[in-house]
């Protein structure tokens, strides 16, 4: 059984690594190396390889997994004055 400070930094290191990947792709748009568009598809690959990946995970945690990607897609799409301030 894990201890919590395991859980604890388990958690820390997935919420530093979602918080890198969505500041890169939110600068590569801002810089004009991916489009909107192109950033929409690395969310929409991401999920698709959770999909891909969930067959045997009976805690549910590519599911789970699957959904945050899509709150963070959802969030950047559904934010237009977001988007507008900083540029994208």
């Amino acid at each position: 059984m894990k201890t919590e400070t395991e859980i604890l930094c388990a958690s820390a290191n997935a919420l530093a690594s979602a918080a890198m990947v969505t500041s890169l792709l939110g600068v590569l748009v801002q810089k004009g190396v991916l489009s909107p568009a192109e950033e929409q598809a690395v969310y929409a690959a991401a999920m698709d390889m959770l999909d891909e990946n969930a067959e045997d995970d009976p805690q549910g945690i590519f599911e789970l997994a699957r959904d945050l990607v899509e709150q963070q897609r959802d969030a950047i799409v559904g934010e237009p004055a977001a988007l507008m301030a900083t540029g994208r």
